[in-house]
């Protein structure tokens, strides 16, 4: 109960949106239910989909329970890895991969294929413990099992106020006993809903794109857009966005998920910044203490795909004791209404923190109106353009 509780404070928090797509048809109520899930970024992949599927048992790696207050982030069934115990690993997953099949019979398996993630410019290889665990599952006890891909996409993975979208792939009911097969077919529809890209230029363009055709529509289908964009017509957006930003260089103008953005009515977005700031610039003062904490630890973190991480487990961390004292504070000064006034406090920190990117858009947009006025027809016409080609 406590993780669900972490699980969803995090969730509503530190992400601005989680969206799922495709209504998440889970089909075949009476097959066991293996949910293979893709692996971006670090292990804030696992609270998302924790969030999203409440009632699932994940496995995980045993780095990620190195002590009680981990394993209270992160439940579910502990796997050696190679790098972690490389002589021992395999006889010490014996256990946990009994303890996946039992899972199976009465709840859902998340598992991570990939094994570990990545942000990089396609997804890693996908490892054969889906397939050998599916195979044994059926040999045991004789039923099908229905295997299921999701992918995980950020429009900005490493800043608190991003937008997370889950997309559903289609479904295998698997009732082989050939773990080659098995292996092969998950791959294949794995492959469908998960984007590649030729380098790094050529992702962060697809990205700024799929921003741009997003930005003032949160209906938009973020990962379609990305999807599609692997389609010939992403070389004229993307002319047209060197364009736009050949045009702004220079101009100092600040970026909102590495684009330079304007308002699109400069009267909604003032009355937007007004409203969000209501909330957003008391939650900044307010939480000082554990924003700051959590900005420089995702100044310490070497890899991309870990930022948020550590953003997240110093900044709450400190959070949870930071509020903990002003709790007993509170009790000692105030009695039951101290108490109250704290919670009060937590509570609109948490709406403030999700009110954040919203915050950050429209504050971002107004000031480059600010700063370069002429720099807005430049970029409402390749808004325009963006989207109606999409």
């Amino acid at each position: 109960m406590i993780s669900k509780i972490l699980v969803w404070i995090i969730a509503n928090s530190y992400f601005r949106k989680i969206t799922k797509f495709d209504n998440f048809a889970i089909k075949n109520d009476n097959c066991a239910k293996i949910f293979a899930l893709s692996h971006r970024n670090g292990a804030v992949d696992g609270w998302v989909y924790s969030y999203i599927f409440k009632n699932a048992v994940f496995t995980l790696a045993k780095s990620l329970q190195r002590n009680f207050f981990l394993k209270i982030l992160f439940p579910g069934i502990a796997i050696f890895r190679e790098k972690d115990k490389p002589k021992t690993y395999k006889q010490k997953n014996i256990q946990a991969f009994k303890n996946m099949l039992n899972t199976l019979n009465h709840t859902p398996l998340c598992i991570f294929p990939e094994g570990t993630s990545s942000l990089g410019l396609s997804h890693l290889p996908f490892e054969k413990g889906i397939s050998t665990l599916s195979a044994t599952f059926v040999k045991q006890n004789k039923k099908s099992l229905a295997i299921t891909p999701f992918a995980i996409f950020y429009d900005d993975p490493t800043c608190m106020g991003g937008k997370v979208f889950i997309k559903q792939g289609e479904q295998i009911i698997s009732n082989s006993l050939n773990s080659d097969e098995i292996h092969a077919n998950l791959t294949k529809n794995f492959e469908k809903i998960l984007t590649e890209y030729k380098n790094e230029e050529d992702m962060q363009n697809a990205h700024k794109i799929a921003v741009l055709a997003t930005l003032f529509d949160e209906n938009k289908n973020y990962t379609e857009i990305l999807l599609n964009l692997q389609n010939s017509q992403k070389q004229n957006l993307e002319q047209n966005l060197q364009i736009y930003e050949n045009e702004t260089k220079g101009k100092n103008l600040l970026l909102y998920k590495k684009i330079a953005i304007y308002p699109k009515n400069i009267l909604v977005s003032f009355w937007t910044l007004f409203i969000t700031s209501l909330i957003v610039l008391p939650t900044l003062f307010i939480n000082f203490i554990p924003i700051l904490c959590g900005f420089f630890a995702g100044k310490k973190s070497k890899e991309t795909h870990t930022i948020s991480l550590y953003k997240i487990l110093a900044g709450y961390g400190v959070g949870a004791v930071f509020y903990a004292i002003l709790v007993v504070l509170g009790m000692v000064f105030g009695g039951a209404k101290g108490v109250l006034g704290v919670i009060f406090a937590l509570i609109f920190s948490l709406w403030g923190l999700r009110l954040y990117g919203a915050f950050k858009k429209h504050l971002i947009a107004i000031l480059n109106f600010i700063k370069f006025p002429q720099g807005m027809a430049k970029f409402l016409r390749l808004e325009n353009e963006i989207n109606a080609n999409l």
